[in-house]
C-alpha cells in the first residue's frame, strides 16, 4: 500500500514540473561554432580569398586603371615658318605673309607668290607679283603702311629697286572681306620714293631722273580705294615748274 502512494506522489512532481515550463524541457547552452564563423568571413571577404580565382572586378576599378587619353582633348599648338613674315592690318589682328618663287618670265622677271595667312595658319589668299631679275633684291619685300589713311595697314609689294626709287605693287586692306585689294596707286612704269603720308589722306611721292632731275607728285586719298593727283612739280637743278 505504501509503494503505490510513493508512485503516484513521483508522478504528480514529474507533471507538475511540466506544466511550469509550459511543456517544453530547457536544453542546455551550446557555444557557438568558431570554425562556421570563420568559414563565413572567409566566404565574404574577398581580401581573405584563399580560392585561385581573380576577384571580379567593379567598373570603378576598372575605370581607374585605364589610362586617360588627352590628346584629344589638348589642341596641337600651331607652328609658324620663320621666314613668315607677322602681318598686322589693325591692332589685335594677326596674319602671317610668306613667299615662293616659282619661275622666271621671257623678260628676265622672276615669279613669286604671296601668301596670306590667318593667325591658325589656314591660307587667306594668293597674290602673284613679278619682280625684276637684274634689281638688288631677289625676291619681294614687304613695307607695311596705313597709305590711304583709313586706320589700316597695308602692304606695298616692293618689286624692284633702284638707286633712289622703287617699284610698287600695292594692296590694300580690306576690313570687310579680310583680304587684301589690289591697287593702282604709284603703279605704271615709275618708280617712286614715298616722301609724306598724312592723316588727311594726302600722299607726297618723288620720282628721281637723276640727281638733278625729278618730279613731285602729291595725290589725295578720296576714301578708303579712290584717289586723285591734286598737281605734279617738276624739278630741275634749281628750277622747278607746277604741271
Amino acid at each position: 500500500m505504501k509503494k503505490g502512494i510513493c508512485f503516484l506522489l513521483a508522478g504528480a512532481m514529474i507533471l507538475s514540473q511540466t506544466a511550469c515550463s509550459g511543456g517544453e524541457t530547457s536544453q542546455p547552452d551550446t557555444q557557438p561554432d568558431s570554425t562556421s564563423e570563420t568559414e563565413t568571413i572567409t566566404t565574404n571577404d574577398n581580401s581573405l580569398n584563399t580560392n585561385d580565382e581573380e576577384p571580379e572586378e567593379t567598373p570603378e576599378d576598372q575605370s581607374e586603371k585605364e589610362p586617360i587619353d588627352v590628346s584629344e582633348k589638348t589642341p596641337e599648338s600651331t607652328e609658324i615658318p620663320q621666314d613668315w613674315v607677322c602681318y598686322e592690318p589693325t591692332e589685335g589682328e594677326v596674319f602671317f605673309l610668306s613667299e615662293e618663287k616659282t619661275g622666271t618670265t621671257e623678260d628676265f622677271e622672276d615669279q613669286y607668290i604671296v601668301t596670306l595667312y590667318d593667325s591658325d595658319a589656314k591660307e587667306v589668299q594668293t597674290i602673284e607679283v613679278n619682280t625684276l631679275d637684274n634689281a638688288p633684291i631677289d625676291n619681294p619685300a614687304f613695307e607695311f603702311m596705313d597709305i590711304n589713311s583709313d586706320g589700316y595697314m597695308d602692304v606695298p609689294l616692293i618689286t624692284a629697286i633702284g638707286n633712289v626709287n622703287r617699284a610698287y605693287q600695292f594692296y590694300l586692306w580690306n576690313p570687310d572681306d579680310h583680304d587684301l585689294t589690289e591697287s593702282d596707286f604709284l603703279g605704271g612704269d615709275n618708280a617712286y620714293v614715298i616722301q609724306s603720308i598724312d592723316t588727311d589722306g594726302s600722299v607726297m611721292a618723288s620720282s628721281h631722273n637723276s640727281a638733278a632731275e625729278w618730279d613731285d607728285y602729291y595725290y589725295q586719298w578720296d576714301d578708303r580705294t579712290t584717289y586723285h593727283l591734286v598737281k605734279k612739280v617738276h624739278h630741275l637743278y634749281d628750277k622747278e615748274e607746277e604741271e
